[in-house]
């Protein structure tokens, strides 16, 4: 049954409509929490602690949360729990100032290992990076194309024209709008670009991908049609960078990185770890979900809410429709 919550952006689309149960449906049994009937995916809560798996369709108890070890700087509440293997007044710690390493998960948020030896991390504005991770947290390295040596650069801070290095499918960490056009056939180079916006009123209705257009001011670009969640069966537009949750989204991602500098390390910079250490962990997620899954969002019957929808509404009996790990690594990943 999990084809049927697949996101659909074929053009000529054709959506299902999702609605809460009627009190005279019968559903497959006791526990089951989803059913398809025709075009109609029709929904019910589950109770207690339970989820709705959306793959079994059936109510579940919530799998067993992952244990991983954390890196220096994170919260631990032994040494088991931390890399280095040392957790001192609940904080992993790592290795300091000029000690030695062999990663930069050895080093204490700030530093990083180079040379075998924990040094600090470059600061914005100055030479000497071969890559994001050797940059404090809120900066990246952007490599020139002759010497292969970059200069550390303020994420999400490059002006319209300027040329990057990390420009990849039209996006770039550095430059201010996300937005980049490609520099030559080969490699990431491209040169920073107006943000694109919508060109209708949000949300904009669609049942195909050319009804989704948006404009950078020069040229214009088709977007994709995405079935939504709702009890209509209406497909919405994706959004632009430039429409205004996408702006919000870049801008709450900006000032999260600004307040891990010297609080997560280097490698952890994009992490939930990282975000909950600096308290931006709820703010990013629900600025992700108002920008990357708009149409999902929009109209949603209160059944939807419960069971797809729960880190965005934060109901409680739900299935986790999108993993949090999934939601940071939409930051150009």
């Amino acid at each position: 049954m999990l084809f049927i919550l697949l996101l659909s952006t074929t053009r000529g689309i054709k959506c299902n409509s999702y609605k809460c149960a009627p009190s005279t449906f019968s559903f497959l049994s006791a526990s089951s929490c989803l059913n398809q009937t025709n075009t109609t995916i029709y929904l019910r809560p589950c109770d207690n602690e339970n989820i709705c798996n959306l793959e079994t369709t059936l109510c579940e108890p919530k799998p067993a949360s992952q244990i991983f070890q954390n890196y220096p700087g994170e919260y631990c509440k032994s040494s088991f729990s931390c890399l280095s293997n040392s957790c001192i007044n609940s904080t992993c710690i790592g290795k300091s100032l000029n000690q030695q390493c062999t990663d930069n998960e050895d080093c204490n948020p700030g530093l990083r290992c180079f040379n075998q030896k924990c040094i600090s991390q470059i600061l914005s504005g100055q030479s000497g990076c071969s890559n994001d991770y050797d940059c404090i947290n809120s900066a990246g390295c952007n490599i020139s194309s002759t010497s292969n040596i970059g200069i550390c650069l303020d994420y999400l801070s490059i002006s319209t024209g300027s040329i990057v290095s990390d420009c990849s499918g039209g996006q770039s960490r550095l430059c201010k709008t996300s937005e980049c056009t490609k520099v030559g056939k080969f490699g990431t180079y491209g040169a920073c670009k107006l943000a694109t916006q919508s060109l209708g009123n949000l949300p904009v209705v669609c049942t195909d991908n050319l009804n989704c257009t948006g404009t950078d001011g020069k040229y214009s670009y088709t977007g994709l049609c995405t079935c939504g969640y709702n009890d209509n069966a209406t497909a919405y537009c994706n959004l632009f960078n430039g429409d205004l949750p996408g702006v919000n989204y870049y801008n709450m991602w900006k000032n999260s990185l600004n307040a891990s500098v010297n609080a997560c390390n280097t490698l952890r910079r994009f992490s939930t770890e990282c975000l909950n250490k600096t308290s931006y962990l709820g703010k990013i997620t629900y600025s992700t979900w108002n920008f990357l899954f708009y149409p999902q969002i929009q109209n949603n019957d209160a059944c939807v809410q419960e069971t797809i929808l729960y880190q965005y509404y934060g109901t409680p009996s739900s299935s986790l429709f999108l993993s949090m790990s999934l939601l940071v690594l939409t930051f150009f990943n």
